[in-house]
């Protein structure tokens, strides 16, 4: 909220904290980003929050908590990318070329 102060940006509820945590409570929803986290797909992590954490940082604004989300949203992203698109090493036969050529 001090980013969206900070650039002057108008909401239509005086308590937007208290109104997004009510409205997340009574919905029974499974968000988008979670959907593409358990289908092994990118999320919108960068758009989100990403873009947040950089309005924060032009305008001098901490914002420790979004940072880590984005941090550990993309490397789960990375885990997942390489579990499920990158081909899988064989580390048993590298293993034996290598003391092959020894």
């Amino acid at each position: 909220m001090a980013v969206v102060k900070a650039k002057g940006i108008k909401v239509s509820n005086k308590d937007m904290i208290t109104y997004v945590k009510d409205l997340s409570s009574s919905r029974y929803n499974k968000p988008s980003m979670l959907q593409h986290v358990e289908s092994g797909r990118l999320t919108e992590i960068d758009s989100l929050n990403g873009a947040l954490v950089s309005e924060a940082k032009a305008l001098n604004i901490s914002v420790p908590f979004n940072q880590a989300l984005v941090e550990m949203v993309k490397a789960k992203e990375f885990a997942l990318q390489q579990l499920f698109k990158e081909p899988k090493v064989d580390y048993e036969k590298l293993e034996r070329l290598a003391l092959q050529e020894n």
